[in-house]
Parts: structure tokens; C-alpha cells; sequence
């Protein structure tokens, strides 16, 4: 779909093919989710986990906290 949308083709042209309920609108189809800190905190925890395996939970939620991780 979005090569279709990156050669110049009009959206409401894509939006007319397709005729689906999920891509009726310009807003569904250029929906971006946005990460939130959750994810930045998980991929912390996991470097960490990687590169200290033996650490226990409060080890790494006060490494994590001293990194500045709410």
C-alpha cells in the first residue's frame, strides 16, 4: 500500500480501490503509533538483562532508575 502511495498515485484514488471499512479514511491510513516509554523502558531492561544476566529485579530497577528510567 504504501509503495502504491509513495509513486505519486492520489490517495483518494488508492482510497476509491481498495473500498475498505479500514482504510476508508486518510487518517487510518497514515496512522503512526507512537512509542511510548514503556517500550523505551523494556528495551532498556533488556540491554541491561544482556549485558548483566545475574542481576536480580531491584538490581536493575535501581540501575535503571539511576539512568534517569521513571
Amino acid at each position: 500500500m504504501a509503495s502504491v502511495l509513495n509513486s505519486g498515485v492520489c490517495e483518494r484514488l488508492c482510497l476509491g480501490f481498495i473500498g475498505s471499512s479500514l482504510f476508508s479514511s486518510k487518517v487510518a491510513l497514515n496512522y503512526l503509533s507512537a512509542e511510548t516509554g514503556e517500550a523505551r523502558l523494556i528495551q532498556a531492561l533488556n540491554d541491561l538483562i544482556d549485558d548483566h544476566p545475574a542481576i536480580g529485579f531491584w538490581q536493575a530497577f535501581y540501575r535503571l532508575r539511576l539512568k534517569g528510567h521513571e
